[in-house]
């Protein structure tokens, strides 16, 4: 193929990929439109109808709360991990690696 020909068909292929695209996207539009006003239970409800009550803050401290629940279960894996490679590098004289497992039983 010359490089004619190659742009022609790049552009015949985005085309093509940009229709179908659009398709689909219509589709799932009319798809979610269609579940959203099953679960209300108002056929002239918009998609966005039962997130209008939302508060865009919610969001933020939901975000905030994930993170600050997140940070103890990291550093536990942090401490895990730098245990383990302390005693991997100490040979097999360490002992067991787990130390929860220790003191549990």
């Amino acid at each position: 193929m010359d490089l004619a020909r190659q742009l022609v068909h790049a552009r015949e292929v985005g085309l093509k990929t940009g229709m179908v695209l659009q398709k689909r996207l219509e589709n799932a539009r009319e798809t979610y439109s269609g579940r959203v006003q099953q679960a209300v239970g108002n056929p002239d409800a918009s998609p966005t109808e039962p997130m209008a009550e939302m508060d865009p803050m919610s969001g933020y401290a939901y975000a905030i709360d994930s993170m600050q629940l997140c940070h103890p279960v990291l550093g536990h894996a942090k401490a895990t991990g730098q245990q383990f490679c302390r005693k991997h590098h100490a040979g097999p004289q360490a002992g067991p690696v787990f130390w929860l497992r220790d003191r549990l039983g």
